[in-house]
């Protein structure tokens, strides 16, 4: 993820939400419990996409 993500929590949200969409599977296998609550809060796995 962009190191940019962490100068405030907006730009956090953007920076793993882009993460979450564009790299999923990296997301998943590096960051786990995030890639769950993403999931969770859109309701989409793009990991089986």
């Amino acid at each position: 993820m962009d190191h940019s993500g962490a100068t405030n929590p907006a730009e956090f949200f953007a920076v793993v939400t882009e993460t979450f969409f564009e790299r999923p599977h990296e997301m998943a296998s590096h960051h786990k419990q995030l890639y769950q609550q993403l999931k969770n809060y859109y309701k989409l796995d793009p990991e089986n996409w």
